[in-house]
């Protein structure tokens, strides 16, 4: 399995959106039940989310490299997590 990152910020109402979102499809479909997210909250961990370059919150990675930037929707959200099921 890819290592997924999870860019974010507590005060901002889209990584809320996604953060409902992925705890949503986590528990509707069993392929996703075990993936480990690694979360940076950008204020509490400010050096760890410069390695993480990005304009917008939230933010999704994959194995290092960016897959998703800005206002998520549920299809995107699975989409990203598929992609982490990915070989």
């Amino acid at each position: 399995m890819k290592k997924l990152t999870y860019v974010m910020a507590q005060w901002c109402p889209y990584c809320k959106m996604a953060t409902r979102w992925l705890n949503t499809l986590m528990n509707e479909d069993e392929r996703f039940k075990d993936i480990d997210i690694d979360v940076v909250d950008i204020d509490a961990d400010p050096q760890r989310a410069a390695e993480y370059p990005h304009e917008l919150v939230p933010n999704f990675w994959i194995d290092g490299k960016k897959v998703f930037e800005g206002v998520p929707s549920k299809p995107i959200i699975r989409d990203i997590i598929e992609k982490t099921l990915e070989s």
